[in-house]
């Protein structure tokens, strides 16, 4: 990560520049591949957006690559603004009930929803990502977050909204994670902190879930695995309409490691972006783990003699490693 911190800039709607703050006393970024993600920065009161921020009810705030939209600001011992990035405009439009059968690639599902919650090209699509043709539905008006996020997650994509200053327009980008060489490992003097941790809680081998017939709705069981000690045979009810979509939920209801660590020496957007599958690397004693994991997310912080940057790993399907 680079020891320049960048500054802080505020913009209107209408992508006029209100102010440029190079001195403050943190901020803070989580940024995710497929999610919404969010900011917080701390001035000082006497600090010259003190002013902006307290008389401006609508800015994006960006810094470096991130921007964010503004949602909320706290007057105390300094003052604090907070934001969410720019995807959480998604969560303030609404999309209508639709059925796709297989006749269209999902990048061009996602951009018709896209554009279906801009009407007037307040954000605009950005180059098209290769993806196979998708069947899905959805059977009355739903947030256009939450259509988007599932449509996408169908093939491990992600998404972003990107502030275009220069352009003055927003942009919807389809984001594809690359396999990535990059280990981390203590091992490697390329991560410190580390840490893992695992949990069976939410473990499922067998699930039940309701399937559609000409008859009404039966109930059928999806069966992910088998074990050879009958009491391990955990069930539980999932929420799917057919056998694919069951095993699809059972899948994600399995053992999961979780694990961490900050980074040295490498960078994020330079050595690894959202989306890539890495190394994840922990020598604990005796015990050594090594596991394929998938950037979902980063943590980045900017302070006086304190900047970093922690990478959130999630589990990848084994389908996605072979």
């Amino acid at each position: 990560m680079t020891d320049r911190i960048p500054d802080i800039r505020f913009f209107d709607f209408e992508f006029r520049l209100l102010h440029v703050e190079n001195r403050f006393l943190s901020s803070n970024w989580n940024v995710y591949y497929n999610d919404i993600g969010n900011f917080e920065a701390h001035f000082d009161l006497s600090s010259d957006v003190l002013p902006v921020i307290m008389e401006n009810h609508f800015m994006i705030a960006v810094q470096g690559n991130h921007a964010a939209v503004v949602v909320g600001k706290s007057l105390g011992d300094d003052v604090t603004v907070y934001g969410r990035t720019c995807n959480w405009l998604l969560t303030k439009r609404v999309t209508n009930a639709f059925v796709e059968n297989g006749s269209k690639t999902l990048f061009e599902v996602v951009s018709q929803k896209v554009k279906e919650a801009f009407p007037e090209a307040e954000v605009v699509i950005g180059d098209p990502v290769s993806t196979s043709l998708v069947s899905a539905e959805q059977s009355d008006k739903c947030e256009a977050f939450e259509v988007i996020q599932a449509l996408l997650e169908q093939e491990k994509l992600g998404h972003e909204i990107q502030f275009d200053f220069p352009r003055s327009r927003f942009v919807f980008r389809v984001l594809k994670g690359n396999d990535n060489p990059q280990v981390f490992s203590t091992s490697n003097r390329n991560a410190y902190d580390a840490a893992m941790s695992s949990e069976t809680l939410e473990t499922l081998t067998h699930g039940l879930y309701k399937q559609k017939t000409e008859n009404g709705e039966v109930w059928k069981e999806a069966v992910l695995q088998t074990p050879e000690v009958s009491l391990l045979k955990w069930v539980g009810i999932v929420s799917a309409g057919s056998e694919s979509e069951a095993i699809s939920a059972l899948a994600k209801a399995r053992e999961t490691n979780h694990v961490q660590g900050k980074t040295a020496g490498v960078s994020f957007g330079t050595d690894y972006a959202l989306g890539d599958i890495v190394t994840f690397q922990h020598q604990a004693g005796k015990y050594r783990y090594s596991a394929r994991k998938r950037i979902a997310g980063v943590n980045l912080w900017y302070e006086s003699g304190n900047i970093g940057e922690e990478p959130i790993f999630d589990d990848v399907d084994e389908t996605e490693t072979k």
